[in-house]
């Protein structure tokens, strides 16, 4: 046994490698001196002593390196010890590449965990077809509607897609949904948008159920409120041309109208949509789309009703009348407001919209015959009310009579009568009421002294009739027996005298 040191153990694979690129076969001792030699060199310059390491022993006793063909059918295989390619059943290392011939287009690699040598694609990025034939996994392109193919090594498939923005998947085979990117481009901003595919690279935006879009903020306000408004106004005098869109006429009493109005109800205010403009001096029409905020819902019909009434083109509130459509005066049901908190019912079943007083909101709330298990808030601030049915139906809670069946139902009860009631049973039979699930049921039974499904006919008659019955059976096999008897004995009278 011999102790080698650190770089002793370093340099023995090094001089294996020398020696294979020199084609030469060195002995144990001459590979063994040479190395002693070179740690002979190293402990000169160095004033540290070296460590010494245990190292192991080979098992192998005569350690050669050979380039040549493995002689006879030798293999070149993986040694457990030394962690190189060696010769099967032998010490000698070996190149599972070096007698191995690939196809122009590969080369060899050899497997160090293996030492099998494998013929590969020298061009890294083609792929082995099932034939074994180098090809580009990206022609033709796999890619569909224009994607481009890009080599992956990380991929199975060993290729990836780049798609169009309006296509999909793997293959960019799918048509790209815009609507649900998180904030498609050409939709309001938000998330009470409305946004529906129209075909490929093609989609419409608006806003959602119960929503005006802000043009301003390009966001979808929800709208809680409509005052629907009716304006007279004496002092101007009606013309065809408020009707007409882009005259001076229609111009300048709508912008007359929204600054007054703008200015009243301030951020209240989403939107006005005129209506038209009629006969009776100049008389407007128009819807306003608001918001409550945290007023009651008539505070915005006060509201108009009061500045209306309040407004003079000579006072100090000029500002904040009609200019020179000049004061105007509200009808009877001249402004009406309808409530739209509640018009979106989106509550889940057993709720119901319910609309929050003093505020723009609305919560779903328990149905009758439901009582309330739990709350919680959506993402729109929502409260949404768990409901659980009230079993009006329970032992001591019913209020149904005496005689009279509770049948329970989702949110409410009936009180059934007793089907025995109305006498449903045939003849003599006896109804009897059965509890079933949520309503009555009933079974006709016979008392024991009746048969027969209508339970109309008594045993003691039968008895009578099967008695009748067979009493006769058995006068019937009596009388029989008598003739067979007696044609016997006539029978057997016959022979006697003939045997005389």
């Amino acid at each position: 046994d011999m102790n080698l040191s650190h770089s002793t153990r370093l340099l023995i694979p090094i001089l294996a490698i020398l020696s294979i690129s020199c084609r030469i076969v060195l002995s144990e001792d001459d590979l063994l001196n040479a190395v002693a030699d070179a740690d002979a060199n190293a402990a000169i310059e160095t004033t540290t002593p070296p460590v010494t390491e245990s190292t192991e022993t080979a098992t192998e006793t005569a350690w050669t390196v050979s380039t040549s063909e493995a002689p006879g059918n030798l293999s070149c295989v993986l040694s457990s010890k030394l962690k190189l390619c060696v010769l099967e059943g032998s010490s000698t290392l070996c190149d599972p590449c070096l007698n191995v011939v690939c196809d122009a287009d590969k080369s060899c690699v050899s497997d160090n965990s293996t030492c099998i040598p494998l013929c590969e694609c020298t061009d890294k990025k083609k792929i082995q077809n099932k034939d074994g034939v180098c090809t580009d996994p990206c022609v033709p392109n796999p890619c569909q509607h224009d994607g481009k193919c890009s080599f992956d090594a990380h991929l199975t498939s060993k290729f990836k897609c780049a798609c169009t923005p309006d296509y999909d998947g793997e293959l960019c085979g799918d048509i790209h949904d815009y609507c649900k990117d998180a904030q498609p481009a050409l939709c309001p901003l938000g998330p009470s948008r409305s946004c529906k595919m129209q075909g490929v690279g093609k989609y419409a935006c608006g806003c959602a159920d119960g929503h005006i879009l802000d043009k301003p903020s390009n966001t979808c306000t929800k709208v809680t409120q409509l005052l629907n408004t009716t304006l007279y106004f004496p002092d101007t005098l009606y013309a065809e041309a408020y009707n007409v869109e882009g005259t001076e006429e229609r111009k300048k009493a709508t912008g007359i109208i929204d600054a007054a109005m703008k200015q009243l109800y301030g951020n209240l205010l989403i939107s006005i949509q005129y209506d038209n403009f009629t006969q009776g001096s100049l008389v407007a029409h128009y819807t306003m789309s608001m918001t409550m905020g945290a007023n009651e819902p008539d505070q915005n019909v006060n509201t108009l009703k009061k500045f209306v009434t309040n407004c003079d083109t000579d006072n100090a509130q000029q500002q904040l009348c009609f200019g020179t459509l000049g004061k105007p005066f509200l009808p009877f049901k001249g402004v009406t407001a309808e409530d739209l908190r509640c018009a979106v019912n989106s509550c889940p079943a057993n709720t119901e919209c319910e609309a929050v007083d003093g505020s723009d909101k609305s919560r779903c709330s328990c149905k009758s015959g439901f009582t309330v298990t739990g709350t919680v808030t959506d993402d729109s601030g929502k409260q949404i009310d768990s409901c659980e049915d009230i079993d009006e139906c329970v032992p001591g809670n019913t209020k149904c009579k005496e005689n009279e069946f509770c049948a329970n139902s989702p949110g409410s009860f009936s009180c059934l009568g007793n089907p025995c009631d109305a006498n449903p049973c045939p003849g003599n039979a006896v109804c009897n009421p059965i509890n079933a699930t949520n309503h009555y049921e009933y079974e006709c039974q016979c008392d024991w002294i009746y048969i027969a499904s209508d339970c109309g006919t008594p045993w003691p008659l039968i008895l009578v009739i099967v008695s009748s019955v067979l009493l006769v059976l058995l006068i019937l096999a009596i009388i029989g027996l008598i003739i067979l008897l007696s044609r016997s004995r006539k029978g057997s009278s016959v022979i006697d005298s003939t045997s005389f």
